[in-house]
């Protein structure tokens, strides 16, 4: 998928659409993104958008994070990591501990949960950006797309294409 950034004909405003990228290795018949138009639909454009972050597994998230601090339209909310695959040896730099720390003193993010469906569901946010571990992905934008919450995902997207398949089906549903 590609994010473009369109003008709506009747208001004028800009909304961000989410569109499907013709991939000539996959098959017509598997991808239900093929021959047609994508069925997700943009949102009106907001003042002010609220976003959580699920997953400190990887360092990035400080990177990405500053990214949506520094846009005056975009609240953190709110964050919760998600329980490791594999436990962590030790702390430091980088770690996830480390990453959480980081996100709340220099993003002032003043919520954690210990449980991000919990999270999404007292939050009610916009948008929920995706850092855990890989395995994690395809559950947490089922969660997401159950309630209605778009999700910015780090790559990989999904452990296989069929979870990727079922990720983006999950998505048009709601």
């Amino acid at each position: 998928f590609t994010v473009r950034q369109q003008a709506d004909a009747k208001s004028g405003s800009m909304n961000w659409r989410v569109c499907p990228v013709k991939n000539d290795n996959a098959m017509e018949s598997d991808n239900p993104m093929n021959n047609r138009r994508s069925s997700i639909t943009t949102k009106p454009a907001k003042d002010q958008y609220t976003v959580v972050i699920v997953g400190f597994a990887h360092m990035h998230i400080n990177d990405v994070a500053a990214c949506f601090y520094e846009n005056h339209r975009i609240c953190l909310a709110a964050c919760a990591d998600t329980v490791p695959v594999v436990p962590e040896l030790n702390e430091g730099p980088y770690t996830r501990g480390w990453n959480l720390r980081f996100a709340r003193e220099h993003f002032g993010i003043r919520k954690v949960y210990q449980d991000y469906a919990a999270m999404l569901d007292e939050e009610k946010p916009d948008l929920a950006i995706i850092t855990s571990e890989n395995a994690w992905h395809r559950q947490i934008v089922q969660d997401c797309a159950m309630r209605g919450v778009d999700v910015c995902i780090e790559k990989p997207m999904a452990m296989s294409y069929g979870d990727a398949l079922t990720m983006a089906r999950d998505a048009q549903a709601t």
